[in-house]
């Protein structure tokens, strides 16, 4: 579940650079024989530096965008304590990890959970924010979604819940498509936020933490 490194002001750090690199070309006597080529061109000099600018500022105004996360749309909200059981099916297998007293337990292991990856899978999953597919019409079949190759069902203490079809890869991004179970509307999803496995490997705590085994 580990999200990419991002600059936090590229922008910045892009106008920083080209002070400095000014500095550097119109400044110190080691740069002299660039700085003196550039005078020698006269008015042709001013117009390259201002072509520079141009480009520098085109690119910052309009190149150097965040990514679209304003676009993205809650297409659900669970409050947290009251999903009572995580369903993840994976092709032929499946897993339950049930909450009993406040303890995650494996189901059909019986063996307690690793709390710690529970919530975190929670914190990505029970309030759902995703980017919509521009094309509303989009074939399921192509994008995944119309035999979905994982689904992730969220069970509450209400009796409510939501269930998660996970498709394919998108092209670019890192995201997977996604929908909501008897729904259309297609969404894109960061991968890792689905990066749940129906192997109870994953979920197990280690072997010394590990206490007597829930009985029903």
């Amino acid at each position: 579940m580990n999200k990419k490194l991002k600059l936090k002001y590229p922008k910045f750090l892009l106008l920083f650079l080209t002070f400095l690199i000014a500095y550097l070309l119109f400044y110190g006597r080691k740069y002299q024989l660039l700085h003196d080529f550039i005078i020698s061109m006269g008015y042709f000099g001013t117009f390259l530096a201002l072509t520079l600018c141009l480009i520098l500022f085109v690119y910052v105004k309009f190149l150097e965008r965040p990514e679209k996360s304003g676009h993205q749309v809650q297409v659900y909200s669970l409050p947290r304590n009251t999903i009572d059981r995580i369903t993840i099916s994976e092709g032929k297998k499946a897993l339950i990890l049930e909450r009993k007293n406040e303890v995650w337990w494996l189901r059909p292991q019986n063996s307690r959970a690793e709390t710690r990856k529970v919530d975190l899978a929670l914190a990505d999953l029970a309030s759902f924010e995703a980017s919509p597919v521009d094309n509303p019409n989009s074939d399921l079949n192509v994008l995944g979604l119309l035999s979905p190759q994982k689904t992730i069902e969220l069970h509450t203490t209400s009796g409510l819940g939501k269930t998660l079809e996970i498709g394919r890869a998108a092209p670019v991004g890192g995201n997977v498509f996604v929908k909501l179970k008897d729904r259309n509307e297609v969404y894109l999803l960061p991968s890792y936020k689905t990066n749940l496995s129906a192997d109870p490997r994953q979920w197990q705590e280690p072997p010394e933490t590990q206490p007597v085994k829930y009985k029903k």
